[in-house]
């Protein structure tokens, strides 16, 4: 585990965070607190492993399972599921929670921030992609065909 924060750190100096926006993440999740019907029009285009920072993705996760059992999402129903998970401290408490409301930007075009947050995410799996073919080169060099497949 050390060894992949160590290569992350030296990766991360060299080319820079990986593709991300964290504006549009903030922005998307605002709009969904503020109208749940939103989530219905990403719903196609999102997963929670397309968000980038880990706080959001429980927070996308503790969305979707909302809209499953039928409840709204508020700053109450959201803030007690992930209680009842034990993550609400993990995603910054009901204190972040609140400034997705407060302080972030409303954003009015959700479909289109969703597709930015999705092309940030292939982005970055294309990188590990390419991380895993140029480790496969130097490892496994006798099955060439293998690692072009």
């Amino acid at each position: 585990m050390k060894k992949n924060n160590k290569k992350a750190q030296q990766d991360t100096q060299l080319y820079g965070l990986p593709p991300q926006n964290i504006e549009a993440e903030e922005s998307l999740l605002s709009v969904i607190l503020i109208d749940n019907r939103i989530l219905d029009d990403i719903v196609d285009i999102l997963t929670s492993k397309d968000f980038y920072r880990s706080a959001h993705q429980i927070i996308f996760k503790a969305m979707i399972e909302l809209v499953e059992k039928r409840e709204p999402i508020d700053l109450v129903t959201l803030t007690n599921i992930l209680k009842d998970r034990g993550e609400l401290e993990t995603v910054g408490g009901a204190i972040y929670l609140a400034k997705l409301i407060d302080e972030v930007p409303l954003a009015v075009n959700a479909g289109h921030y969703a597709k930015i947050i999705h092309d940030k995410a292939t982005l970055r799996r294309l990188i590990e992609k390419g991380y895993a073919i140029i480790k496969n080169c130097f490892v496994d060099q006798e099955n060439v065909d293998e690692i072009i497949d």
